[in-house]
């Protein structure tokens, strides 16, 4: 398991059991979150790569094309 990960989605499936109402704002927030992923990814990955295959921005699509169900299943890694 890849903490980085299943951690924030377990949180985020606590939370949309308990509220919900949440359900709703499901695009909205990965809309407003995928930049930040984005690059924080991009930040770690690069880590572990040389500086000629460093990873950019343009590396990754510009709106995230994962659905919701995806991005919270445990088993699937982007």
């Amino acid at each position: 398991m890849n903490s980085c990960i299943d951690s924030p989605r377990g949180e985020i499936s606590r939370l949309l059991n308990k509220y919900p109402y949440l359900k709703s704002h499901q695009d909205e927030a990965v809309a407003t979150s995928y930049p930040y992923a984005k690059q924080r990814a991009i930040k770690q990955m690069n880590q572990y790569l040389p500086r000629e295959q460093w990873l950019t921005d343009a590396s990754f699509p510009e709106t995230c094309p994962w659905p919701w169900e995806q991005l919270l299943d445990e088993d699937w890694l982007p």
